[in-house]
């Protein structure tokens, strides 16, 4: 469950922070210190972010970030952007996958995104993928949502 937010940090420090829940929206989106860590502390005021959170009503927090979908405001292309490439490795800790038929394997496919489509998906097999900009330096690409899976 959750749902995708985008909107500016605007204020915190250390490993609590907050967000807006809309662009110019109420900053009533908690960061929690886990995925501040996840973003190797690089977080900073004015920031956009998009997230994915969960409703959490707390004091005047509405939302509570589960996990950090891109980072810098959405490209011109508006968001995610789906993409169908074969499976490369698969590993304990997520898989990579072409960022297109025949492209380098540069789109990461988080193991939380691979739990929650709930078919097995194996090296080889052709998957179509919801895909935002990953973190430069480590993917172009990263899995947000598997929309099908085509056995290799």
């Amino acid at each position: 469950g959750g749902k995708v937010l985008t909107g500016k940090v605007t204020n915190g420090s250390g490993t609590n922070w907050f967000m807006e829940s809309s662009p110019g929206g109420a900053a009533d989106v908690y960061i929690p210190p886990e995925v501040v860590t996840s973003l190797c502390g690089k977080i900073r005021t004015g920031e956009t972010l998009t997230v994915l959170a969960t409703e959490h009503f707390y004091g005047k927090n509405r939302w509570r970030v589960s996990e950090v979908v891109s980072v810098g405001a959405p490209g011109a292309a508006g968001g995610p952007r789906k993409l169908t490439g074969r499976v490369t490795t698969l590993q304990h800790d997520g898989g990579w996958m072409e960022g297109g038929q025949g492209a380098p394997p540069d789109c990461h496919l988080p193991p939380q995104v691979l739990a929650a489509f709930g078919q097995p998906v194996g090296p080889g097999d052709v998957l179509t993928v919801e895909a935002a900009e990953g973190r430069p330096g480590w993917s172009r690409w990263r899995a947000v949502r598997v929309l099908r899976v085509a056995a290799g």
